[in-house]
């Protein structure tokens, strides 16, 4: 395999793997209802699982009990995102 080969196939595989990054955030940004389970929710705002279920356990934050489970709907969780950018900027 020669260089241009190499070159090739490693730029086929970083736009593999930005398409299929963008299509995952695509198909996240429409199903604003979707619900989430602790593991997915805590992806979905880049943070630990131990932090998801530490802001969990808080009563203002978005969260749906089904006897032990904690669920989270998508768009409850982005209108609490966007009460603490607020909160972070000062307004």
């Amino acid at each position: 395999m020669g260089l241009d080969e190499i070159i090739k196939e490693s730029v086929r595989e970083v736009v593999r793997e930005e398409i299929q990054a963008a299509l995952a955030s695509f198909q996240q940004q429409s199903q604003p209802n979707k619900v989430m389970r602790v593991k997915e929710a805590a992806a979905y705002l880049n943070i630990a699982v131990c932090r998801m279920y530490e802001l969990a356990s808080n009563p203002q934050f978005p969260v749906i009990r089904e006897g032990r489970k904690l669920l989270f709907l998508q768009k409850d969780l982005e209108a609490w995102l966007e009460v603490q950018k607020a909160r972070t900027n000062g307004s």
